[in-house]
């Protein structure tokens, strides 16, 4: 009997820290999906006006399909459908409370953008009022930023970060989202 409750512990004291680390792999595969979700829209609003971003980074909300506040509600509420007083939610701000698309599975309290959505992700506006134009490769310009350290970087569990997004369309798991955010509008 000894001997069974011996190798059910060893059992045990195996599978939990590879559970653990599937469950990272599988939230770090989901923001990713998220992010690069997130940029293929930009990139459609980008390639349907003619290589122009638009002004309002948080504009693409509605390249994902959902509601600008300057539009009528999800519930047929009048513009302005979102509410500043917290306690009095309209159902239109209730249920933009509810989308996931733009936030991190490990992320508890992501940040409430201009639109009512929950976001982990700060979408860069590089190109104020001007074209995706810039003089810098692609490989180096953010397009998106997820903010916080959630994430260990799948070659280097050592490294802790947020998912960047850059023009090229490439992912990586950076520390050092600040400083891309301030590099990429120019105010090193």
């Amino acid at each position: 009997m000894l001997f069974l409750a011996v190798i059910c512990l060893t059992l045990l004291a195996i599978s939990v820290p590879l559970h653990l680390r599937t469950r990272a792999v599988a939230h770090r595969a989901t923001c990713r999906a998220r992010i690069m979700q997130c940029a293929l829209a930009i990139r459609g609003y980008v390639a349907q006006w003619g290589g122009w971003s638009h002004p309002d980074p948080s504009y693409y909300v509605k390249e994902l399909g959902y509601k600008l506040t300057s539009e009528t509600g999800y519930f047929g509420e009048p513009p302005p459908w979102y509410s500043a007083d917290a306690l009095n939610p309209t159902r239109s701000q209730e249920h933009a409370a509810g989308i996931e698309a733009l936030r991190c599975p490990l992320d508890s309290a992501p940040a409430i953008i201009m639109n009512g959505i929950p976001s982990s992700y700060t979408f860069i506006q590089s190109w104020p009022r001007a074209g995706v134009m810039n003089p810098a490769p692609p490989s180096e310009v953010p397009l998106l930023i997820e903010f916080g350290r959630r994430h260990s970087a799948a070659d280097n569990p050592e490294v802790r970060g947020g998912h960047c997004m850059f023009l090229d369309m490439h992912v990586e798991i950076r520390a050092d989202q600040a400083r891309l955010e301030k590099r990429a509008i120019g105010s090193n």
